[in-house]
């Protein structure tokens, strides 16, 4: 450790010196002032004042100049910076380490994500709030790499990630969105290149206005987008491409989340590439979209999740012309929050299954107890058998992804706490976790490190050395020390 410019510990050893003769002095000058019986106990007093002083002189120059011992090692965890966005990283502990400090079973163990690595740093200023909405992997340029595009809200962006395999990634932010929560990549006029489709809220709290914004980048071939808005609406919680009326040309699925009022609709391209709005079910609370052809009929049905009032998975089967008839596929428990809607063919059997999660508690729900993922299971015809997978509080966005490399597939889930909202024995609970499939429908869960409670985002990738975890955070009060825009979870 250095010594700072001006501290007391920079005495010279002359100074010391002269120290010395003034303390020696009063005795030298005046030698009959102390007795001779008192003079050998003055000496010792003395000069072990003087070997004090020496040590205290010695100490400090060391600590002045380089320490003694042994080179320290090099830190391997210092993440490689990412242009003028990236931050240091920090160590995430491996999770349920037990107290007592013994070996735990190797199956236990999430090793998969325990470095983690700040891309888009995030430094805490007065009145800050951040929301990171989604992370979704693309391939936009084509690339053998995997791309992300990230969704944040409450920046007004839209950031496309390339180049992420060396721990590092080439950001660009793509312009002119208002407040994006998911996008998707879309030939949308038929050139060739991805252009990029994107569902504008408009606004993040609750309204019926008219504030969110189907928008379409269009991709001129060398990545520089224009913007096109294809139409307003409530606020608007997903847009997905599909070709609805079976014209060869990709149409557009819009969830209309709104408050009280909103819908599930589609938006028709015509030949003149102008679109013409299509009303499926008017109802307020539609997060996400899944368009499939459940019936293997040739025509692309819709499944839907659908929150507030609802608490519903619904499909919607196309039979043609522009109608859609509903059929309710899982009803949740009104507390359950739902939030999630991921398609996986999670058994491996050939069909689409679903991964549902649910955890939303801002809207007077606090049932905890009914939050968690579930596995709709698809039978066929339509029908879908849940199973749920874990209880999870808060329980936001989920991967099925296989983490373990044992050949069947897991399911990584994020967890969103707000700590003022929840009991005291919730507060401190794991912001990521891992399901780890043990075969027969029955999943073990892990924390995985310690990631910040406040988890909305995620998405998980890998680039050849064992699964990436990419992170964000969100809070509506004003960030802390350690929240991130977006962050990845390194394996070591």
């Amino acid at each position: 450790m250095r010594a700072s410019r001006g501290s007391t510990c920079s005495v010279s050893l002359a100074k010391l010196a002269s120290v010395r003769s003034a303390v020696q002095s009063p005795v030298q000058r005046n030698p009959c002032a102390i007795r001779s019986r008192d003079r050998e106990t003055a000496g010792l007093v003395l000069r072990m004042l003087w070997a004090l002083l020496v040590l205290w002189a010695v100490g400090c120059k060391e600590t002045k100049g380089e320490t003694k011992g042994p080179p320290r090692e090099p830190d391997t965890e210092v993440a490689r910076p990412v242009h003028a966005l990236t931050g240091p990283s920090n160590r995430v502990q491996e999770g349920e380490r037990q107290a007592s400090g013994a070996a735990r079973p190797a199956r236990q163990r999430p090793a998969m994500a325990q470095r983690r690595q700040t891309l888009l740093e995030f430094s805490p200023k007065p009145n800050d709030q951040i929301m990171t909405a989604t992370i979704q992997r693309v391939s936009l340029a084509g690339d053998t790499e995997p791309e992300l595009l990230v969704a944040q809200p409450l920046l007004g962006q839209l950031s496309w990630l390339r180049g992420c395999a060396d721990g590092s990634c080439d950001v660009t932010v793509l312009p002119g969105l208002g407040q994006p929560v998911r996008a998707t990549p879309v030939d949308a006029d038929g050139d060739g290149d991805l252009d990029v489709l994107v569902a504008d809220v408009g606004a993040v709290r609750a309204t019926d206005e008219r504030v969110g914004r189907v928008m379409l980048l269009v991709n001129d071939g060398n990545f520089v987008f224009m913007r096109r808005q294809l139409g307003r609406f409530r606020r608007v919680s997903c847009a997905e491409p599909g070709d609805f009326d079976g014209d060869g040309d990709p149409d557009v699925l819009v969830c209309e989340f709104g408050l009280d009022h909103g819908s599930v609709s589609w938006l028709e391209r015509r030949a003149d590439a102008t679109y013409r709005l299509h009303t499926i079910k008017r109802g307020a609370g539609a997060t996400q979209a899944v368009p499939h052809d459940l019936d293997a009929d040739g025509k692309l049905d819709v499944v839907v999740s659908m929150s507030q009032d609802y608490q519903q998975i619904v499909a919607f089967r196309n039979l043609g012309g522009g109608r859609f008839e509903e059929r309710v596929l899982w009803r949740a428990h009104p507390d359950f929050g739902l939030v999630g809607l991921e398609a996986a063919d999670l058994d491996r059997d050939g069909d689409l299954d679903f991964v549902v999660s649910g955890g939303d508690y801002s809207d007077e729900s606090y049932s905890f107890d009914e939050h968690g993922v579930f596995w709709l299971e698809n039978t066929g015809a339509f029908a879908f058998t849940a199973r749920r997978l874990a209880g999870l509080l808060g329980a936001h966005a989920t991967r099925v992804v296989d983490l373990d490399g044992d050949g069947d597939l897991d399911v990584a889930v994020a967890s969103m706490r707000v700590a003022h909202q929840l009991p005291e024995a919730h507060r401190s609970e794991a912001g990521l976790w891992w399901l780890e499939n043990r075969g027969r429908q029955v999943f073990a869960r892990h924390p995985v490190g310690n990631w910040p409670a406040h988890t909305l985002a995620l998405e998980v990738v890998d680039f050849g050395s064992g699964p990436v975890w990419f992170v964000g955070s969100f809070t509506f009060s004003v960030a802390r020390p350690g929240d991130v825009r977006l962050a990845a979870l390194w394996p070591r």
